[in-house]
């Protein structure tokens, strides 16, 4: 029998064990619901040819597009298939065995994963009773022997986030550290990590199109940092970063310089407008800074969730410190609409 890696036994990495999702209103896991703008995606796939799906992915006018798109040098980005991949890069390579990792809880689930597989360990800074971390206490933590500081910012959990006075601070206390930014939800608050690159070469930032304009499936992201630090991150990568379908998509997405402000704004109005209905009805929300909120039903938890499911609605259950909240995606005005209507039909 073959000896396997002892160091990752305890990893648990369960497959799917569902057939599909396709027929449920997919609010359980930030996805954009119930799709990217129909028009991307047509002029996505009528330009998509046969020779690119039978030949390697010819990224380098992929990258110029980008690079001016986002207004950074192209020697500033390293592309990746999704913002999961481009983490576990950029991990592997600024990781020591033995290392420890200091990071925000509740979080990505899979910062812990990369944690045990890289044989290093992951700290966690816990948040007050309301969701929000305290920085000086972060950067405390951050002096007692970190080797590393990844943070989702904003948090996928619970939506906070520090603002870019905080992230100054917290590299300028620790230059000798790599933090690094997940922005997978960074557009939902309005705060922009590259406005420090030039400052600061320990930020790395970590950004992905699948909150924003719903390239989930297609996992397009990418990593931003100072040229040599680009440079070294670029030795881990896999041979080719992305495929071409998420080549074209990006080339194609970036052709519309304002798409993606407006998707951003349009779900920031229904995220607002969602909250103040459902604590019109009497319920506690937290809005914060992604494309969810998060609402306790309180008494009434059990039949309102059981109508959920009735009707297919995913929604995904909190952490400490909102053990007690269920957590919704915002989708289009017209599914928030159903789903409010789902709950207040239980209320009567």
């Amino acid at each position: 029998m073959i000896k396997l890696r002892s160091l990752s036994e305890d990893i648990i990495r369960p497959r799917q064990d569902y057939d599909t999702r396709l027929d449920k209103v997919r609010l359980g896991m930030n996805e954009r619901y119930p799709s990217m703008p129909v028009d991307l995606f047509n002029e996505i796939m009528s330009g998509y040819t046969i020779e690119e799906a039978s030949a390697y992915p010819e990224l380098k006018t992929v990258y110029e597009t980008l690079a001016k798109y986002i207004n950074q040098p192209t020697e500033r980005i390293l592309l990746a298939g999704g913002a999961d991949v481009a983490i576990k890069t950029v991990l592997e390579s600024v990781s020591e065995k033995g290392d420890i990792w200091l990071t925000c809880k509740p979080t990505y689930a899979m910062y812990k994963v990369y944690a045990k597989m890289l044989d290093c360990t992951l700290r966690g800074l816990e948040p007050d009773n309301q969701g929000n971390f305290d920085l000086q206490q972060l950067i405390e933590q951050a002096k007692q022997g970190v080797k590393v500081v990844i943070l989702a910012n904003p948090n996928g959990v619970t939506g906070f986030y520090f603002n870019m006075d905080e992230i100054k601070q917290l590299l300028s206390a620790i230059p000798d550290t790599p933090v690094i930014l997940d922005e997978a939800y960074a557009d939902f608050a309005g705060i922009d990590g590259a406005v420090l690159l030039d400052e600061f070469d320990n930020l790395i930032i970590i950004r992905t199109f699948s909150k924003n304009v719903g390239f989930t499936g297609l996992q397009v992201g990418y990593t931003l940092a100072q040229e040599h630090v680009i440079k070294f991150i670029e030795k881990f990568k896999p041979t080719i970063e992305i495929n071409s379908l998420a080549a074209r998509a990006i080339k194609v997405m970036c052709s519309k310089p304002n798409l993606l402000k407006e998707l951003v704004a349009e779900t920031i109005v229904i995220r607002r407008y969602f909250s103040a209905e459902l604590q019109k009805l009497g319920f506690d929300v937290v809005e914060k800074g992604g494309n969810f909120i998060l609402v306790d039903f309180g008494k009434n938890s059990k039949q309102i969730q059981k109508a959920l499911n009735l009707y297919n609605i995913e929604f995904k259950p909190a952490y400490k410190p909102f053990e007690s909240y269920a957590r919704f995606a915002i989708a289009d005005k017209k599914t928030m609409d159903f789903v409010l209507q789902v709950i207040k039909n239980v209320l009567k």
